[in-house]
């Protein structure tokens, strides 16, 4: 008798539940998979390491597996969550169904779950420190009062639905007034984002996204973002069906953009030039691009042509506060900046040199020269590089790489600290000292 942990069970239960499917097997595992989750299944024969290499570079994604070339059952591939299963052609259709359940099941239990119950995001104003934790709600927590503890702003997603993860997305703070808080949530009851605003310091909570209705081929339609980002009362919001902008701190909301095949993320907004954006979006095989708009996002466009290879797939950006001319962005192998607004840029880092690929970007606001990159080894080991000459000489932070990091470091300037986003809680770095836990 082969004994199965009831939380596995109840995920196995809870993930069939959602398919009409006979009882009698074999089920379809391949129609369900496509149906419940972000996967796309990829069926190869003779399926090696070098044969999905190949595959993923014919569509523009550079991927280089460190271990040696094998024959395989299955590969999993997981990114921005969404994911690849590929299958070996070759198998008998009873090997085949097994591998898809396998690979699944990894990307459920490994990837999934743990990622939506990590604290997503960092938010800082002044002395207050916010965790956007999705599943298990908003917290705040006064960092220069030591004895301070996380104070709970509510929205913890209390339906357990692994396949929509309710809860908080993003918050943003009122420069102008910091007792305005905005929040980018997934309420349980809900398949789509809400703005909920409060303008008692997170005590009470209105819906703000009345405004989010767009009309197209005749049909009203509701819009949702999940990520926010602005200056003062100006906000910009970028979702699946494109970007919207409210200049009321959320009473009334203007779609700038819709594309209902893209989806847009990195929204960067200069902190003294709210009319200046940058934005990555990405396609439906998850090829990503980057736009700049110089009128608060009437109007885009996008990098000279001559640059596309460089760009193509990018991960992050991050603006100088002081200089709108200069700008950073790190794509799987390299970070890049530019000092004349996108049209020419240079390498600054290299991930062929260190054996490891870039993501996300997190720059100081009183120290622009001082920018922090976190890279991407594998799933469980994210380095951290850090520069505070505008990329000319790196240093590697060290952390506790038990701790996995699934979003932005944070930046610090006021009290010379970097707060890292981790599974476990909020790391807390010093720079050029040490690393604290118990964030």
């Amino acid at each position: 008798m082969k004994i199965v942990k009831p939380f596995i069970s109840s995920i196995a239960k809870e993930f069939w539940s959602h398919i009409h499917h006979s009882n009698d097997p074999p089920c379809d595992i391949n129609g369900a998979v496509n149906l419940i989750l972000p996967v796309d299944i990829v069926s190869l024969s003779e399926l090696t390491l070098s044969r999905i290499e190949n595959w993923l570079k014919g569509r523009g994604v550079e991927l280089t597996v460190n271990i040696d070339d094998r024959t395989l059952h299955g590969f999993i591939l997981s990114y921005r969550g969404r994911g690849f299963i590929f299958i070996n052609g070759t198998d008998s259709e009873e090997e085949r169904r097994y591998t898809v359940a396998h690979e699944a099941s990894h990307f459920i239990l490994d990837y999934q779950i743990p990622r939506e119950k990590a604290i997503q995001k960092l938010r800082l104003y002044d002395d207050q420190l916010y965790a956007i934790t999705k599943v298990r709600g908003l917290y705040r927590r006064n960092i220069v009062d030591e004895f301070s503890e996380w104070q709970y702003l509510g929205f913890e997603d209390t339906v357990s639905d692994w396949r929509y993860a309710h809860g908080v997305y993003d918050v943003y703070i009122n420069t102008e007034n910091p007792t305005s808080i905005m929040i980018a949530v997934y309420e349980a009851d809900s398949l789509n984002s809400s703005i909920l605003v409060s303008q008692d310091n997170g005590v009470t909570w209105l819906s703000s996204d009345s405004g989010m209705v767009y009309e197209r081929e005749d049909s009203l339609y509701q819009g949702s973002v999940g990520e926010i980002t602005g200056v003062g009362n100006i906000i910009y919001g970028t979702g699946s069906d494109g970007i919207y902008v409210t200049y009321d701190f959320g009473v009334s909301w203007h779609l700038l953009i819709y594309y209902d095949s893209i989806s847009y993320w990195g929204l960067k907004v200069h902190p003294y030039n709210d009319h200046i954006l940058w934005v990555i979006f990405m396609g439906v095989w998850g090829d990503s691009n980057i736009s700049k708009s110089s009128d608060g996002g009437l109007s885009w466009e996008g990098l000279p042509e001559s640059f596309a290879s460089l760009y193509q797939f990018a991960d992050d950006i991050a603006l100088h506060p002081l200089d709108e001319q200069i700008v950073y962005v790190s794509v799987p192998s390299n970070v890049y900046k530019t000092e004349d607004f996108g049209e020419t840029w240079v390498q600054i880092l290299s991930g062929d040199s260190l054996g490891y690929s870039f993501s996300l970007i997190s720059i100081d606001e009183k120290q622009p020269n001082h920018l922090v990159v976190m890279g991407r080894e594998n799933i469980n080991f994210h380095p951290i590089q850090e520069t505070f000459d505008g990329g000319v000489s790196w240093i590697k932070i060290d952390y506790p790489y038990d701790y996995l990091i699934y979003s932005h470091p944070l930046v610090d300037p006021n009290n010379e600290a970097l707060y890292l986003p981790t599974e476990g809680g909020v790391l807390k770095y010093l720079y050029n000292v040490n690393l604290n836990e118990g964030e």
